[in-house]
């Protein structure tokens, strides 16, 4: 199925999933940033995060200077 897929297409909806997740990872951090005595959980998902919102970053780079 892939295989008939425009690689323009598939890299574009690629770049618009990764963008989509860090923007949600980087709500997600400023939430557990802003509130005043975050649970020990959402500190948790903020630092589970952040080496995802880097990984995606730098694939969105990546993509965008092909």
């Amino acid at each position: 199925m892939l295989a008939n897929i425009d690689p323009f297409s598939l890299a574009t909806g690629i770049a618009g999933i990764i963008s989509l997740t860090t923007q949600v990872s980087k709500l997600a951090e400023q939430y557990g940033h802003g509130v005043q005595n975050p649970s020990k959980g959402a500190e948790e998902l903020s630092q589970a995060l952040d080496p995802l919102l880097l990984g995606f970053e730098t694939m969105e780079k990546f993509l965008k200077h092909r």
